[in-house]
């Protein structure tokens, strides 16, 4: 018998939902080796995005289950920070339980979707690393937004710097106080797949790996697992 379940606290099932729903209409989750992978490419192909949830899992007999996700984060929306949420996968359906000060059950429809692809970031020429809060970063790409629609990341002795440059205006920003930063690199990203990716991730740490003119991959440290977000970079002109 196929199925399993997944035990979340309400500010984690609400995050991984939004960050997921922000690229991907429908998406598989699958339950394999003691855990839970979910993502893909959004239509444009510019992102990849991959949820993997390690604690909280209950494999009953593993498989993968087709999810609209926007049906998901409505539902998961309704829960608050100390709720607890089980997400029940089974055949022909998903039980979204959230218990709190009384019990809500919702049932959504299984609907088709493309197994999860998943990506070997390892290969790609990631020269430099840093560590940031995605809420500080986020600030930061807001205030780039007031510029332009596409933001420069420059990793360089220690120091990470943000350009933006439009027809007129100009925007700088610079981490010069990061414990980790490390390598160098230079290359710019699109301002509104990164906006996306930041206001859904929450209060979550960023662990940003970039090359020179080659993808981003940030990923984030939840308190169940992990979410990785690969952004290819703007070919400037």
């Amino acid at each position: 018998m196929e199925g399993g379940k997944i035990v979340l606290n309400g500010d984690e099932a609400k995050n991984i939902a939004k960050v997921l729903s922000a690229f991907l209409d429908d998406a598989a989750f699958e339950f394999k080796d003691g855990k839970v992978v979910v993502g893909g490419f959004d239509p444009s192909r510019v992102v990849y995005i991959l949820a993997e949830i390690t604690d909280g899992v209950f494999d009953e007999g593993g498989g993968k289950y087709g999810v609209n996700l926007s049906q998901l984060k409505k539902v998961l929306n309704r829960a608050k920070k100390k709720d607890d949420v089980t997400i029940e996968f089974s055949n022909d359906k998903i039980k979204v339980t959230i218990e709190g000060t009384m019990k809500r059950t919702f049932v959504l429809p299984i609907v088709s979707a493309e197994e999860v692809q998943e990506v070997d970031v390892s290969n790609l020429p990631l020269n430099a690393m840093f560590s940031v809060g995605a809420k500080e970063l986020y600030e930061i790409i807001k205030d780039a937004k007031l510029v332009t629609d596409a933001v420069k990341f420059i990793v360089k002795d220690g120091i990470v710097t943000i350009k933006a440059s439009g027809d007129i205006n100009e925007f700088e920003a610079t981490f010069d106080d990061l414990e980790e930063v490390d390598g160098e690199a230079e290359a710019m990203y699109s301002v509104s797949f990164l906006e996306d990716f930041l206001k859904n991730i929450g209060s979550a740490d960023l662990t940003v790996r970039l090359g020179t003119e080659a993808p981003m991959v940030a990923e984030a440290e939840l308190m169940n697992g992990r979410i990785t977000f690969l952004l290819a970079p703007r070919v400037e002109e």
